[in-house]
């Protein structure tokens, strides 16, 4: 598996950004075309024990030439420093480099990488368990006095004061969120023709729709050496990496209501009612009374919601294209 740290990805977050103008500066549409084979469907995730990416196994071929290439790249101005190859490229996929064979080696990578709109979505989320309303209803001769309850009932008491308060009580829970969505990322192709030789007329494609850059696969940030100030970070593959799913209350803070009745017999029978009021901790001076009835109003029953869909696009096989 190919791993990207924070830092890794903010570097190539950065670079992606400075790409905006490159291929305006260079004469490409900024906008490009999307290929048919710019986007990919494998699972990415954030490892939120280390802080990392995980990506998928993805094959990494970024053809660097041999070392006594001798690439005529007078057309530059600045030469071409060590480390990095000329390069031209053409924002299209399936691109055709012209000259005899073996002139060049043909590339294909992606750049601007764009998260689909029903990628890293969360679901799979619902609440267990049960709330209940419960509380204390004031039994004795002063309000100081009470018996714990759980849900309607009836309480006798001996006394001359009625009251109650009420609360949430259970074991609510939800489930763990599930990521899904077809996590995948589209980009825009950029096809790239490297000279092997000087008979390749690297200077000569320019007159053919491309630039003529340079390519480093070892730099993924972006940056770029002196003379070659246009920077694109560039890929073999555009991911989906989905930031994980958690799954909350939605109504954690429900709260329960109700009321509490006084009655003259000590069965709550409605010919011997007394007087109603909230059960909100308040307590009332009656003779007479018997019994109370505790009555909750609708028991509040446990909602729970997925987390915000989140994600980002990311390349796998990062390098810099840098044009004059």
């Amino acid at each position: 598996m190919l791993t990207l740290s924070r830092g890794a990805m903010s570097a190539a977050v950065a670079g992606i950004l400075l790409m905006g103008g490159v291929f305006e500066a260079c004469g490409l549409d900024e906008s490009g075309l999307l290929g048919s084979d710019a986007s990919v469907t494998p699972d990415v995730n954030r490892d939120v024990s280390t802080d990392t990416l995980v990506l998928p196994d993805v094959q990494v071929d970024n053809y660097v030439p041999p070392p006594d290439a001798a690439i005529d790249a007078s057309c530059f101005d600045a030469a071409v420093p060590d480390g990095w190859i000329a390069v031209g490229v053409k924002q299209v996929d399936n691109v055709t480099c012209p000259g005899q064979s073996g002139d060049y080696v043909v590339k294909q990578y992606v750049t601007n990488p764009t998260l689909e709109s029903d990628s890293c979505q969360c679901g799979g989320c619902a609440a267990t368990g049960s709330w209940s309303c419960g509380g204390q209803v004031y039994t004795g001769p002063t309000c100081g006095l009470s018996t714990t309850v759980n849900g309607a009932g009836c309480t006798a008491i001996i006394g001359y004061h009625y009251g109650a308060t009420i609360q949430r009580t259970g074991n609510g829970s939800c489930t763990a969120a599930q990521q899904t969505g077809t996590g995948d990322a589209s980009a825009s192709p950029l096809g790239a023709c490297i000279p092997q030789t000087n008979q390749a007329d690297f200077c000569g494609l320019a007159a053919q729709g491309f630039n003529l850059c340079i390519l480093n696969t070892s730099v993924t940030d972006g940056g770029c050496p002196s003379g070659f100030s246009n920077a694109t970070v560039a890929g073999v593959q555009a991911l989906a990496a989905c930031t994980g799913c958690s799954c909350t209350f939605a109504n954690a803070d429900a709260g329960c209501t109700g009321t509490v009745s006084a009655y003259a017999n000590n069965t709550c029978d409605d010919g011997g009612w007394l007087g109603t009021q909230a059960a909100d901790g308040g307590c009332i001076n009656t003779s007479g009374l018997g019994s109370m009835y505790f009555a909750p109003d609708s028991v509040p029953t446990p909602s729970c919601a997925p987390s915000t869909a989140g994600g980002e696009a990311v390349l796998a096989g990062a390098l810099t294209i840098c044009c004059p």
